[in-house]
């Protein structure tokens, strides 16, 4: 990696803080996100603007906005027992990049928890 783009890697690391830069470094490794300029250097306003959190499970994270939108609100009882909440969850994951657990190697930012 030229200098260059290390001092790059450095600042966006930097600037994402110890918390997020798991994330960041796991969404960087969906290879769905938004580079900042001509390189690889993620935009952390888009990488803001997509994450969701992390969660023990998609499946987790899919009920939480069913139940904020009442998805089944006002369903009868019957209906709610046999929703397909296997199938409607894997239909949702493809409107993500849902990486299974964020990359602790391979990632500028990996390296760089001294800068904080």
């Amino acid at each position: 990696m030229a200098f260059t783009e290390a001092a790059r890697w450095g600042e966006c690391c930097q600037e994402a803080g110890l918390d997020q830069r798991p994330a960041v470094c796991a969404r960087v490794s969906t290879g769905c996100y938004t580079a900042e300029g001509a390189g690889d250097i993620p935009s952390l306003s888009d990488f803001e603007d997509a994450y969701q959190g992390q969660w023990g499970s998609f499946r987790d994270y899919a009920e939480q906005p069913a139940d904020d939108i009442g998805l089944t609100d006002g369903w009868p009882e019957e209906a709610e027992r046999y929703f397909d909440w296997g199938a409607w969850t894997h239909n949702l994951r493809f409107d993500y990049a849902v990486p299974d657990a964020p990359p602790t190697e391979g990632c500028p930012c990996s390296a760089t928890s001294e800068l904080a």
